[in-house]
C-alpha cells in the first residue's frame, strides 16, 4: 500500500558526459519537494513537503491523525538558487557521497573498457539541475521519545539559524519553537536534552549532548491552534 510518493515534477534527469560515455541520474530539483518520514512510538509520520499537512499512520497503515505543516513556501532568487547548488555540492562532499559515486563510475567505466575521466559527476549534475521558483516550507523532520514531532523550517543559504517547530502529539498543537545556529545539526531530541553535531574551534566535527528545557525555548500559548513559526520571528 502506497501512502505517499514524491512528485515526478520535482525530479529531473540530467545527462553528464564521462569520457566516451554519459551518466544519467534522476534526482531532486533545487528547492524541489520531498517526502519526509519519522517513527513516533508505534506510529509513522509522513510529511510531503508540498502538502499542507503531515499524516500519521498506525502499524496497519490506517490514518490516525494529521499535523498541519508549519511555515510557508518561500520565493527564491537566482542568487539563492546558485548558493543552494553549491551548498548541496558541499553537503555531498561532507557525507562522502561525491567520492563514492566517482569510485563507482570509475569502476563501471573500467569494467566496460572505457576511458575514465576523473570528472566530479555529482557536482556537474547538481549544477545542471533545474530549480523550482519557491522553496518548500520544511526540509527536515524527526520525532522524540515523548511523542513530539520536530519540523525544521527550510534553511535558506543566507540563513544564520535553523528554526525548529515542535508539535505536541498529546495536546495536538505546536507548543514551542527553537532556533539553533545552522552549523549545529540537530541529530535527535530527548525529553530534557538535544543531540547536536557541531564543530570545534579547528573545524573538526563533534557530537554534543546539550541540556534542554521547554522554558528555554519560545513557547506558544496552550490555547493556540494556529501554525506558528513563520520566517522572520525573533529567535
Amino acid at each position: 500500500m502506497i501512502v505517499a510518493e514524491a512528485l515526478v515534477t520535482d525530479f529531473a534527469t540530467v545527462t553528464v558526459p564521462l569520457g566516451r560515455g554519459s551518466s544519467f541520474q534522476s534526482t531532486r530539483m533545487v528547492f524541489g519537494d520531498q517526502v519526509l518520514f519519522a517513527r513516533s512510538g508505534t506510529h509513522l509520520v509522513i510529511a510531503p513537503t508540498g502538502a499542507s499537512a503531515a499524516s500519521v499512520y498506525d502499524g496497519a497503515g490506517a490514518l490516525t491523525d494529521t499535523i498541519p505543516i508549519p511555515g510557508t513556501r518561500l520565493p527564491v532568487s537566482e542568487a539563492l538558487v546558485t548558493a543552494q547548488r553549491y551548498q548541496r555540492i558541499a553537503e555531498a562532499r561532507e557525507t562522502g557521497q561525491t567520492g563514492q559515486r566517482m569510485r563507482l563510475v570509475a569502476a563501471a567505466a573500467e569494467y566496460m573498457g572505457r576511458n575514465y575521466e576523473p570528472v566530479n559527476s555529482d557536482s556537474l549534475i547538481i549544477l545542471e539541475l533545474p530549480a523550482k521558483g519557491t522553496a518548500p516550507p520544511i526540509d527536515r523532520m524527526l520525532a522524540d521519545p515523548t511523542g513530539r514531532i520536530w519540523f525544521r523550517l527550510t534553511v535558506m543559504p543566507n540563513d544564520t539559524h535553523a528554526r525548529w517547530c515542535v508539535w505536541d502529539v498529546s495536546r495536538r498543537e505546536y507548543s514551542f519553537w527553537l532556533a539553533l545556529p545552522r552549523e549545529n545539526s540537530l541529530l535527535g531530541a530527548f525529553p530534557n536534552s538535544l543531540l547536536i553535531q557541531g564543530t570545534d574551534d579547528e573545524g573538526r566535527p563533534r557530537i554534543l549532548v546539550t541540556p534542554f528545557t521547554v522554558s528555554g525555548a519560545s513557547e506558544r500559548p496552550a490555547t493556540s491552534t494556529q501554525v506558528p513559526c513563520e520566517k522572520g520571528q525573533p529567535a
